[in-house]
């Protein structure tokens, strides 16, 4: 499993990115496989529920994050804090 800083880095760039598959979704939140099938499951059914479609096998991230709580000024924070503590 990724550390702490690999996960923040990573949440920034696929943040950037707009979307994620389900690797992805392991690398944002992180979790394993099952865990991130249900987390795309779950978003893709209220994707549906709000009369939209998304594409097969891709998510937006900003949908990743709403569902995980996750601002995205948050993300910029702790990536931001994470590049300073390199410096140091």
């Amino acid at each position: 499993m990724q550390g702490i800083s690999e996960t923040l880095r990573k949440r920034y760039i696929l943040m950037r990115r707009g979307f994620c598959n389900i690797k992805d979704i392991q690398a944002f939140v992180p979790c394993g496989y099952p865990k991130a099938k249900e987390i795309q499951k779950k978003i893709t059914e209220q994707i549906s529920e709000e009369g939209f479609e998304s594409l097969k096998g891709v998510i937006l991230t900003d949908r990743l994050m709403r569902f995980m709580q996750i601002s995205e000024s948050k993300i910029v924070m702790d990536y931001e804090a994470l590049k300073t503590d390199a410096l140091e």
